[in-house]
């Protein structure tokens, strides 16, 4: 018989190691209103299989400010800690591996309001069922 694995929430995981270290709200759905306070948003855009005890996943993070400049050091900071992430269960790869983009100046079209956007690759060790 075939062990059953599985994964956790990898967007609560990474919401909850980066909101401490980057000291702005960090969620997965926009708010409504927007705030006017920096933020950064979380979006899993892709899962693949490495092996038979490891996922790849692909995370967007979306790093929104009131400026230009707010943001981009939002990204800045949030980029480091990103490729500083290393628990026995989840990390970010080290070299080309960790990032497939970013961050890079992304306003956003609906409400013009400045962002950076990266994505990196974070690998997670399966769970047993």
């Amino acid at each position: 018989m075939v062990e059953a694995l599985t994964f956790g929430n990898v967007e609560a995981k990474t919401m909850v190691y980066l909101e401490p270290l980057v000291l702005a709200d960090v969620v997965r759905v926009l708010p409504d209103p927007l705030p006017a306070s920096p933020f950064v948003r979380v979006l899993l855009t892709g899962t693949r299989r490495l092996n038979l005890s490891l996922l790849e996943h692909r995370l967007t993070l979306e790093c929104w400010g009131g400026s230009d400049a707010e943001a981009e050091a939002l990204a800045r900071l949030t980029y480091g800690h990103m490729g500083a992430w290393r628990t026995d269960s989840v990390w970010v790869p080290d070299g080309e591996d960790a990032f497939i983009g970013g961050p890079y100046a992304d306003v956003d079209p609906d409400t013009k309001r400045p962002r950076y956007t990266m994505t990196a690759n974070v690998r997670q060790a399966v769970d047993h069922l």
